[in-house]
Formats: structure tokens, C-alpha cells, sequence
């Protein structure tokens, strides 16, 4: 092999300055590379041991955002206050509660409770405040189990929601402010056994609950529970004797009990003193949305069912997401006034928004009737 030496004498540094400095610019860029990813690798490896210390250390804020990290005079006068409550010493019990709730503003039960409180004080603008507070503080997943509910609500997938109210019923440990949007979240539905199983577990902590004490009252009525409508109507009127809605339904029911028990003409004319309080209570509470829908029941029980179609339309038009018993009333109404037509659509309201029970039969039966008369002209 024959070496050219005139080549090799080209890398000759010592010959050869310009090739000895470009040969140590590639050196020293390689050793200036290296440095900077270590440096950066070991900042990397600093970081992680900063995650994994912050991860392992424990939480040393005062609070967290769930209820579950009360300090101990916190809990303590959370406890107090429900305690009172479920006493019957709403003053004494909004003290304690508003006392947890200065030493710890996201105390969700606290603010929970104090809605309730405030309501029996007579202190609405409080009340609003408190269960507004209550509600923005309410744990992200139980809040948006709610909205879950009236999504699938609103979508019409009535089966989904009630198994899904079910399910959140059955979880151990649920809070009575939770557990009280889910019975009003029933409610709506048409669930009538899951809102008054929810109401009642409400009652069970909370006696006094007037929230509570109503969802369970519209639940009975429209349950036909009328003995115990009447039963959870007293409750309300024994700590608030003005409110409407519960003398409304007290009357109603009533005259449902009346009207299924009536022997003797003393026995009438209790249901006849029933039906002039609701006409006196409707006319002098109009603006109270239930006014006209409670007055169009007691004409349909009377048979006027023109007049009943009437306010029930009325009523309807006024709020569209009308419970199914009500859709469910007012079509019986349109059709025993020869409309059956127009009772169609709302038969099919009142079972897409989950009527149930003998009800349910009814609705379906009458769909059928009508479709097949119209497939018959």
C-alpha cells in the first residue's frame, strides 16, 4: 500500500494551524454539548424529586375544599347545629352553624343546613344566600351527578335517569344536601317512590326540613299517597301556617279522601269546605304557579272538564315542563271534553316524562284507543 505523504501531511498539526484550530472548535462544541445535557438532565431529575416530595408530603392548608377535612372545633360545631336543628331551636342551630361557617367558609353540610334553617326563621333572602352557597360548594362529583340527571331529564331518556337516581340512592355515606337534590331531581322525573325514599332520608337527618317536607308532600299527591300528603302538609303549615302550597295540597288531598270515603253528608260537606279554601286560595295566590293547575284538578274531580282543560292548558303554557301527573291530567281532560286529538300528545308527554303506576296503564290504553280510531277513519 503505497501512503501519500503530501495528504497526511495536511493533518499534521503541527504543520497545519487552520486544520489543529477547526479540529478543536468540533472538540470543544462537543464537550460544551455534553455539559448542557447533563445540566439539564440533572434539572429533570431535581424536578422529579420536587413532584415526588410534594406528592408525599401532607396537605398543610387549614382547609381542604370537601367537608371531610373539618378541624376539630369546626365538626364540632357542624354537630352542635344540626343537633339543635333536628331539636326544633332554629336560632340557636343557625349560631352554631354560622359559627362553622366563619371558621370554615367551604363547609358545604354547614351551608346546606343553614338554607334550611333560615327558612324556618322566615329569612328567604338568607336562605336563597346560604343554599346558593351550598350548591356552589357542593363536591364537583356530586354536582355533576345532578347535571347528569337533568341532562338525561331534558333528553327525554327518562329509564336512564331513574336508573341512575337509583344508583346514587344506593351509594353509602350520601349527605342530606345531596340527597335532597336527588329527591327533587325524582321529583321532576316522575320517580315518585325514589323522591319520597330520598325526602324521607333527608327527614331522617333533618326533621325539621321544610325543602324536605315539600318534596315528599307533591311526591305523595301525585303518588295518590293522599293520607300521607295530608299528613306532611300539617307538618309544614304546624311551622309555617301561611304556606300556600301546603294548604293547597292539604285541601286537595282532602277532598281526595273525601271523595273516596264519603258516607254521610257531614263527611261532604268537609269536602265541600275543602274545595271553597282551594277556589279562595288559587284566586288570592294566582301568581303562584301551582294556583291554576290545583284549581283545574278540583274541576276535573267535579267533572267540569272543559273548565279543567282550560286551566291546565293555562298552566302548562305558563311552565312546559309540567310534571307527567299534570300532563297526564290534563290530557283525561281534553279527552273527556271530545278533543281526544288533542289529549294524544299530551298522553305521550306524561309517559316520556315517566308517569308510572296505574296511571302509566291508563296513558298507554288511551294512545292506543286514539291511534287505532284514527287508522280506522
Amino acid at each position: 500500500m503505497v501512503i501519500d505523504l503530501k495528504w497526511t501531511e495536511r493533518f499534521d498539526l503541527r504543520r497545519n494551524p487552520a486544520c489543529a484550530l477547526f479540529i478543536t472548535g468540533i472538540l470543544t462544541s462537543m464537550i460544551l454539548s455534553f455539559g448542557l445535557s447533563l445540566g439539564l438532565f440533572s434539572c429533570q431529575l431535581a424536578a422529579i424529586a420536587n413532584v415526588s416530595k410534594a406528592k408525599i408530603a401532607p396537605q398543610t392548608s387549614e382547609h381542604k375544599s370537601t367537608p371531610d377535612a373539618l378541624t376539630s372545633e369546626e365538626a364540632a360545631c357542624l354537630k352542635n347545629g344540626i343537633s339543635l336543628f333536628k331539636s326544633g331551636e332554629y336560632l340557636q342551630a343557625s349560631t352554631e352553624l354560622e359559627r362553622a361557617v366563619n371558621l370554615n367558609p367551604k363547609c358545604y353540610e354547614a351551608w346546606s343546613a343553614l338554607a334550611d334553617i333560615y327558612q324556618h326563621l322566615h329569612e328567604d333572602e338568607k336562605a336563597a344566600q346560604a343554599q346558593a352557597k351550598a350548591s356552589h360548594l357542593e363536591p364537583t362529583s356530586k354536582a355533576a351527578n345532578i347535571r347528569l340527571l337533568k341532562n338525561l331529564r331534558q333528553a327525554g331518556h327518562t329509564d336512564k335517569a331513574c336508573a341512575e337516581v337509583n344508583r346514587l340512592l344506593a351509594e353509602p355515606g350520601t349527605s342530606a344536601g345531596f340527597c335532597q337534590e336527588l329527591a327533587e331531581e325524582a321529583l321532576a322525573l316522575g320517580a315518585l317512590d325514589q323522591a319520597i325514599q330520598a325526602s324521607q332520608r333527608v327527614l331522617a337527618e333533618r326533621p325539621q326540613s321544610n325543602r324536605a317536607l315539600r318534596t315528599l308532600c307533591f311526591s305523595q299527591f301525585f303518588k295518590h299517597d293522599y293520607a300521607g300528603c295530608a299528613a306532611s302538609a300539617e307538618k309544614i303549615l304546624t311551622s309555617d301556617k301561611n304556606q300556600k302550597e301546603a294548604q293547597i295540597l292539604l285541601s286537595l288531598s282532602q277532598t281526595k279522601l273525601d271523595s273516596a270515603t264519603a258516607q254521610t253528608d257531614n263527611q261532604m260537606s268537609i269536602k265541600q269546605q275543602a274545595e271553597k279554601r282551594i277556589e279562595s286560595l288559587c284566586e288570592e295566590n294566582s301568581d303562584l304557579p301551582m294556583a291554576k293547575w290545583a284549581l283545574g284538578f278540583l274541576r276535573f274531580d267535579q267533572g267540569n272538564y272543559e273548565l279543567a282543560s282550560e286551566l291546565l292548558q293555562s298552566a302548562f303554557d305558563a311552565e312546559p315542563s309540567m310534571h307527567p301527573e299534570l300532563c297526564y291530567i290534563l290530557a283525561c281532560a281534553l279527552d273527556k271534553s271530545g278533543l281526544p286529538d288533542d289529549s294524544l300528545q299530551y298522553y305521550k308527554l306524561s309517559l316520556r316524562r315517566g308517569l308510572s303506576g296505574d296511571d302509566e296503564k291508563s296513558a298507554r290504553a288511551a294512545v292506543e284507543r286514539i291511534q287505532n280510531r284514527n287508522l280506522k277513519k
